[in-house]
C-alpha cells in the first residue's frame, strides 16, 4: 500500500525537497531571533553596570530591531515558499489520486461493484483522498518544522547550559509516551468514523435515487429515522474522538509548563548562585525558546491526528484499488465483427456470490446478419446471456466465440465497440437529451441525433420540452417517464454504428402503437447486422430468423416461429395467450 502512495510522492520529490529546505530555513530564522534578544539584554545590563551610554544603548536597540525584523520577514517569506511547494505538491498528489481512483473504477470488473455501495465509493473519493492529501501536505510540513525546531533549539540551548537544557526537556519523553497511546485510540475511532460516513453517504445517495419509491410507499419518516440513527451514531463516535483529543492540549500544555517551571526555577537559582554559568540574557533566551517550542510540540497532536486519519484513509483507498479490473490489451485483435457468427458451445455460468447457476450447457450459433429472439420467464438467464456476450463476466465454463475467436481473447474495448447494447435497467445521465443520445460519440452532428430520436419514436415529445434537445433530464433521467427513458436509450443504441445489436427487454414501458413503430425502425436500422432481442413476450411485427426459449438457464425450445408454433410448446402457448389478450383488449375498446 505504502509503495503505491510513495510512487505519487516521488513524482513531486523535488517540490517536497525544496519545501523541506524552506521549512528548515523558516524554522532556523524563527529560532535564531531570540539570540539577538539575549545579546541585547546582556549588552544593556553591561552598560548599566558600567558607564551608561545612552547613544550606544539606542544604537544596539536599533540594530536589534533591524536584525529581528529582518529575520521575521525572512521567516515569513520562507513560510510562504514552503506552503507554495509542499502544500501545492500535496494538492497535485490529491489530483492524481482522484484521477487514479476514478480511472480504476472505470476499469473495474463488473463483479467488483457488488462489494461496496455507490455512496461508499463517493465517500472514499471525496473525503478519504482529502485526508491523504493532508498527510502528504500539512502533516509533513509541520513534522519537519517540529524536528528542525527541536534540533536547532537543542543546539542553541546547549550552548547556554547543557545541564539546564537536559532538565528543561525532561518532560518530553513522557509526552512521547502519551502521544503513542493517544495515536492508538485516535486511529481506531478515525477508522470507524470514516466507515460510518460512508454508510451515511450511501443512504443519502440511495434515498435520492429512490425518492419516487420512498414517496410512493410514504416511507419518508422511516428513511429520516434511519438517517437520524446513523447521524446520531456518527455524532457519538465524533464526540468520543473529541473527548479523547480534548486530553491532548491540556496534557501537552501541562508538560510544556513543567519545562517552563524547571527553566525558571533552576535557571533563576543558577543566576543567583553561579552568575558565571548563565546570564540574564541567557535565561531570557531559554525561556523564550521553551515558549516558542510550545506550538511545535502541541502541533504533534494535530500532526498525529492527520497521520492517523491519513493512514486510515490510505487503507480504505487501497481497498478499492485492490479490486480486480478488466484486462486490457494494447493491440487489436485481428477480427472482423461484420463477418462470421456468434457461437455458444457448452456454456454454463454460476454467480459466485449466490452460487445460482444462471446458464446451463448452452449450445447454439447465430449466423451473421440474423435476427434472434431470446425469450423466457423472469430469471431464466436471458440478461446473463447478454452480459456474457459483453464480457461483463469471464469466469464462465465452455466457449463463446465470434467469427471463430474465443471471447476471452478479444480485447474488451474492441468487443464492446462492436456491440450496441441496451441494458434491462435503463440509465440516463444527468445531462441534456442530446448528449444522452450522442453518448457513444460526442462529435455527432445534430441532424444524426434528431434522426435517431425519430427512429426511436421520441422526437415529437422532445420537441415539446421547454428546451428541446438541450433539456437536462436530471439524475438517472428522473424528470422523464419510463417510456421516454426507454426510447431515449433506444435512440442512443440506434445511433451507434455497430455490427451487433443487443436489446435487453427495452420495450416494456411503451404502448402497442409505439412498439409497432419502434420495431419497424429497429428492423430497418439492423439491416445486415446481427440483432439479438431479449424479452419475455413476442413481437409479431418483426420476423426473427430464430427464436431461443430459455427456462431455468437451459434451452427449452429453439427454431423459427412456424416450427415452434407447430411444436405446441411453451412458445406456442405464450403466443396464443398474447394474441387472446390482444383480442380481448380490442373487443373492450
Amino acid at each position: 500500500m505504502y509503495r503505491r502512495f510513495f510512487r505519487h510522492f516521488l513524482a513531486f520529490k523535488w517540490s517536497f525537497l525544496l519545501g523541506i529546505v524552506f521549512v528548515i530555513l523558516s524554522a532556523a530564522a524563527s529560532r535564531y531571533a531570540p539570540m539577538f534578544v539575549r545579546t541585547l539584554i546582556d549588552d544593556i545590563i553591561l552598560n548599566l553596570n558600567t558607564n551608561v551610554n545612552t547613544e550606544r544603548i539606542n544604537s544596539k536597540v536599533m540594530t536589534f530591531l533591524v536584525y529581528y525584523l529582518g529575520l521575521t520577514i525572512i521567516g515569513a517569506v520562507f513560510t510562504f515558499l514552503m506552503r507554495q511547494t509542499i502544500v501545492v505538491a500535496s494538492r497535485n498528489i490529491e489530483y492524481n489520486l482522484k484521477n487514479d481512483f476514478y480511472n480504476h473504477i472505470q476499469r473495474m470488473d463488473i463483479t467488483s461493484f457488488k462489494q461496496y455501495a455507490v455512496g461508499d465509493y463517493m465517500s472514499r473519493l471525496s473525503e478519504d483522498i482529502g485526508k491523504i492529501r493532508e498527510l502528504f501536505g500539512p502533516a509533513i510540513m509541520y513534522l519537519v518544522n517540529l524536528i528542525t525546531t527541536l534540533i536547532i533549539s537543542l543546539i542553541l540551548m546547549c550552548q547556554i547550559d547543557p545541564w539546564l537544557t537536559f532538565w528543561s526537556l525532561l518532560p518530553l519523553p513522557f509526552l512521547s509516551i502519551f502521544i503513542f497511546v493517544f495515536n492508538q485510540y485516535s486511529y481506531r475511532y478515525n477508522t470507524k468514523l470514516q466507515e460510518h460516513q460512508s454508510l451515511m453517504t450511501s443512504l443519502a445517495q440511495e434515498s435520492y435515487n429512490g425518492i419516487r419509491i420512498i414517496k410512493s410507499f410514504t416511507l419518508e419518516d422511516k428513511i429520516l429515522k434511519q438517517f437520524g440513527s446513523l447521524s446520531e451514531l456518527y455524532k457519538k463516535l465524533n464526540l468520543k474522538l473529541v473527548f479523547i483529543e480534548s486530553f491532548f492540549m491540556p496534557i501537552t500544555s501541562f508538560l510544556m509548563s513543567l519545562s517552563m517551571i524547571v527553566v525558571i526555577f533552576l535557571g533563576g537559582k543558577l543566576l543567583v548562585t553561579d552568575p558565571s554559568r548563565i546570564s540574564i540574557g541567557g535565561l531570557t533566551f531559554m525561556i523564550m525558546t521553551i515558549t516558542n517550542l510550545t506550538w511545535p510540540i502541541m502541533a504533534i497532536g494535530w500532526v498525529a491526528t492527520l497521520v492517523q486519519r491519513g493512514s486510515a484513509a490510505m487503507a480504505r483507498y487501497d481497498e478499492i484499488l485492490k479490486l480486480p479490473v478488466e484486462e486490457t490489451s494494447e493491440t487489436k485483435a485481428n477480427i472482423d465483427f461484420r463477418t462470421g457468427s456468434i457461437r455458444f458451445e457448452n456454456v454454463s455460468y454460476t454467480y459466485p456470490d449466490t452460487k445460482i447457476e444462471a446458464l446451463k450447457n448452452l449450445n447454439f450459433e447465430i449466423p451473421l446478419g440474423e435476427r434472434w429472439l431470446i425469450i423466457g420467464k423472469t430469471g431464466s438467464g436471458k440478461s446473463t446471456l447478454a452480459e456474457l456476450l459483453l464480457k461483463f463476466y469471464q469466469d464462465y465454463r465452455g466457449t463463446i466465440a465470434i467469427n471463430g475467436q474465443e471471447l476471452r481473447q478479444i480485447p474488451t474495448d474492441q468487443l464492446r465497440e462492436a456491440i450496441s447494447y441496451i441494458p434491462q435497467d435503463v440509465f440516463l445521465f444527468s445531462d441534456t437529451v442530446a448528449n444522452n443520445i450522442a453518448f457513444s460519440d460526442s462529435n455527432l452532428d445534430p441532424s444524426s441525433i434528431v434522426a435517431a430520436a425519430k427512429n426511436a419514436q421520441i422526437a415529437s415529445e422532445i420537441d415539446q420540452f421547454q428546451h428541446g434537445y438541450e433539456t437536462v433530464v436530471g439524475e438517472r433521467g428522473i424528470t422523464l417517464s419510463g417510456g421516454q427513458k426507454q426510447r431515449i436509450s433506444i435512440a442512443r443504441a440506434l445511433i451507434k454504428p455497430a455490427p451487433i445489436y443487443v436489446f435487453d427487454d427495452c420495450l416494456s414501458a411503451v404502448d402497442v402503437e409505439t412498439e409497432k413503430n419502434l420495431i419497424a425502425a429497429i428492423d430497418a436500422q439492423a439491416g445486415q447486422h446481427t440483432m439479438i432481442m431479449i424479452t419475455h413476450r413476442i413481437f409479431n411485427q418483426l420476423r426473427f430468423d430464430n427464436i431461443l426459449v430459455l427456462t431455468n438457464g437451459s434451452i427449452l425450445e429453439m427454431g423459427n416461429h412456424e416450427d415452434l408454433i407447430q411444436a405446441n410448446g411453451y412458445y406456442a402457448q405464450l403466443y396464443r395467450r398474447q394474441e387472446l389478450m390482444k383480442e380481448q383488449k380490442a373487443a373492450t375498446s
